[in-house]
């Protein structure tokens, strides 16, 4: 088997089908080949979307744990609960079309006053998102059906001849493909389930509490 061959065979081994998802650290990364950065740069832009969105809505849960001193990983369903009980009745719930905000109706202590500025932050800042993220689920399955179309060959050919001592930087290529391409499949799973949690999460503060 001559030298060249056998390069591409080991390259090709390294980047062969993948029977595991990309872990949720994996992320979409530049392969340095324009016309398939064109189809993964607008996951990549999707994927940076989906994060900030996850990584907001984690902050404004662990906000409304800390100020009531549960647990960061507390459920906000939880949270809401102990804000109830420590509100003695005195929280209800107001709402501006679907949008829920809490107002307590008589004196509270300085940690549940806090709390419910929380909560009304974090369900304005859910609204926000949501409005944001409202394309998102449909512009992430075009881009992973886009990208599913490609194959190790369409790299292969975009790569074009190379040789022994570029071995280590196609073979990080290869493995980059792989990835990108991991990744791109899961977004539109990724951006319904985090449309559906900003969803709940809302909900929640309307089912806990009850309407003034």
């Amino acid at each position: 088997m001559k030298i060249r061959t056998l390069v591409l065979a080991v390259v090709l081994s390294l980047a062969g089908p993948s029977t595991a998802h990309a872990s949720n650290k994996a992320s979409i990364q530049d392969l340095d080949i324009s016309s398939l950065d064109e189809i993964f740069s607008d996951a990549s832009d999707i994927e940076t979307t989906l994060n900030r969105a996850r990584k907001k809505r984690k902050t404004a849960r662990q906000n409304v744990n800390e100020i009531l001193g549960l647990s960061p990983k507390t459920a906000f369903s939880d949270s809401l609960a102990e804000l109830k009980s420590r509100g003695n009745g005195k929280i209800k719930v107001a709402m501006s079309g679907s949008m829920p905000t809490l107002q307590a109706t008589d004196a509270v202590p300085s940690d549940v006053r806090s709390a419910i500025s929380a909560v009304n932050s974090a369900v304005e800042s859910y609204a926000t998102m949501l409005t944001n993220l409202r394309d998102v689920p449909t512009e992430s399955k075009q881009i992973a059906r886009k990208a599913k179309k490609l194959s190790v060959g369409d790299l292969r050919s975009e790569m074009g001849p190379f040789s022994i001592t570029e071995i280590s930087t196609r073979i990080d290529q290869f493995r980059t493909f792989k990835t990108n391409l991991e990744v791109t499949a899961g977004l539109p799973k990724k951006a319904n389930t985090l449309v559906q949690n900003l969803g709940s999460d809302i909900q929640a503060v309307r089912d806990v509490f009850p309407t003034r």
